[in-house]
């Protein structure tokens, strides 16, 4: 006897992401897996890519040069739809039920990110809409306008913070320009 399971709202957006996002680099899937197949209920941008080596200031900045939205972005709203997809498959659950579940410190906290984040208050955000709505509104809005973007994007390529090193022209100006200022002292 086999038991149908639906699959996880985590689930399918991994799925999901995986074909919006072929041919994407390693990193960057990886990245987009931290945010769904994690065990931490509530993500931090700090912890969650700390096992890669790289600073929350670093990430914000090659998401920005990229032109894309701030990793902490990605991270609330994918909070967002892990949460819609708790609250779906335990309707039993309160409010503070869910905010203990997402490690929040207190519902009133967990209250005030929902309000930062969309907006709304937690009781009229949690009773608009599905996992799959809130899934398909992440992808919407986050992932399928940058698509081409995200495909070349190496969040976690330390190599693309390296400047190229100076031309030797460019070396000798710098050169005769400090000792200008500087008087020709040594």
């Amino acid at each position: 006897m086999t038991t149908d399971i639906p699959p996880t709202i985590e689930t399918q957006a991994l799925a999901a992401l995986a074909l919006d996002l072929q041919g994407s680099s390693p990193d960057c899937l990886k990245f987009f897996a931290a945010l769904f197949a994690s065990h931490d209920p509530i993500l931090k941008v700090r912890r969650a890519f700390a096992s890669e080596g790289v600073l929350e200031s670093t990430l914000q900045s090659r998401f920005g040069r990229a032109s894309l939205p701030s990793p902490k972005q990605y991270v609330d709203q994918a909070i967002l739809v892990r949460l819609r997809g708790a609250a779906a498959a335990h309707p039993q659950w309160s409010f503070a039920r869910l905010s203990a579940e997402f490690g929040a410190s207190s519902p009133q906290s967990f209250g005030r990110f929902i309000r930062r984040v969309t907006g709304e208050t937690s009781t009229e955000w949690l009773g608009q809409s599905t996992p799959e709505e809130e899934l398909e509104s992440f992808r919407a809005s986050l992932i399928l306008p940058y698509v081409e973007t995200l495909r070349s994007f190496h969040p976690f390529d330390r190599s693309a913070d390296r400047k190229p090193p100076l031309k030797r022209k460019t070396i000798e100006r710098i050169r005769a320009g400090l000792e200008k200022y500087m008087g020709s002292k040594p």
